[in-house]
């Protein structure tokens, strides 16, 4: 009898490890994936960025505020979506935000994934006039 149990609670802590070890494995693979996905994410921000920084004007960097666009990224046969949410706010010199307008603006650019309910980068480029 106590052989049986020892032999059952060997079985239990060898199950208990095996858990763990999946479970960090898990907890691994998880990171790494989170990882290549912030660096998709954050070319994805720059190209919008630099496509507002290039086609837009001053004024028109107002009509792209609280706006929303889908952009895929493909690398070889792999195509990841991520959504693209655009602020754009009125700054003074130091960066703050002010009420009033001003002769520069902030666009801020939130790259979102599906699988993760925050975004994954967050960039922002200040515009003058």
């Amino acid at each position: 009898m106590p052989q049986t149990l020892l032999a059952f609670l060997a079985v239990i802590v060898a199950s208990i490890a095996a858990i763990n070890q999946q479970t960090a494995m898990i907890a691994m693979q998880e990171d790494l994936i989170h990882s290549e996905l912030e660096i998709m994410a954050n070319a994805v921000a720059l190209e919008t960025l630099e496509t507002q920084a290039a086609s837009l004007d001053f004024a028109a960097l107002e009509i792209q505020s609280e706006t929303a666009q889908d952009a895929v990224f493909e690398v070889a046969d792999l195509e990841m979506p991520f959504v693209t949410r655009t602020t754009v706010r009125y700054v003074d010199e130091e960066g703050t935000l002010s009420v009033a307008p001003t002769d520069i603006k902030e666009v801020e650019v939130a790259v979102f994934n599906e699988r993760y309910p925050r975004p994954l980068v967050v960039l922002a480029r200040m515009f003058a006039e």
